[in-house]
């Protein structure tokens, strides 16, 4: 189990306190560290003074130009504590953004193998196609050869009736000739 004045700093972020060490030593540590997470990253060493409540910044003197429309709050235990919470508020934001990127970047790889499966699965479908639609080609090509078969047999089946029908007309005809040439005799 931690001693309470190692539990108390660790929840606050700050360095613990050794025992040997005296708590005014532990307290300016603290203060030095608070000191340079209160500097404006923009204008180093300018302090952090305003808070900014529409952009959620923390803001020195000179950074108020930029933001003179805003909404802002002025005092430094309000701005401290506004800084902090925003903080926390912002490194919560980025947790869920950093979430929310890993989500979508899986979400993206999902659909480029979703993409990438339906490009093969169309590739499929058209080589079936185009085999089935060879298939049918054959199919229609031997009707057809059937169809020309059975014409030329039904043709071949008409000329041969109507030849034998001609043959039996000049056998007739030469049998009528025979009994007209022998009545005439």
């Amino acid at each position: 189990m931690l001693p309470l004045a190692e539990l108390s700093f660790k929840s606050s972020g700050l360095p613990p306190r050794r025992p040997e060490q005296p708590v005014s030593l532990a307290l300016e540590k603290s203060a030095a560290v608070l000191e340079k997470e209160y500097e404006c990253k923009t204008h180093a060493p300018e302090r952090v003074r305003f808070y900014c409540q529409d952009c959620l910044h923390p803001l020195c003197a000179e950074c108020l130009s930029a933001h003179k429309t805003h909404n802002f709050l002025t005092g430094n235990h309000d701005c401290k504590h506004t800084f902090i919470t925003s903080f926390l508020v912002r490194e919560n934001k980025l947790g869920l953004l950093k979430d929310l990127k890993i989500a979508m970047d899986r979400k993206q790889s999902e659909l480029m193998d979703f993409i990438v499966y339906l490009k093969d699965r169309k590739k499929d479908l058209k080589k079936n196609m185009r085999e089935q639609l060879k298939r049918i080609s054959d199919c229609f090509s031997e009707v057809r050869k059937c169809l020309i078969f059975y014409e030329q047999q039904a043709v071949k089946l008409v000329e041969d009736q109507f030849n034998k029908f001609v043959d039996e007309m000049e056998v007739m005809g030469s049998d009528s000739r025979e009994k007209a040439a022998f009545l005439e005799e």
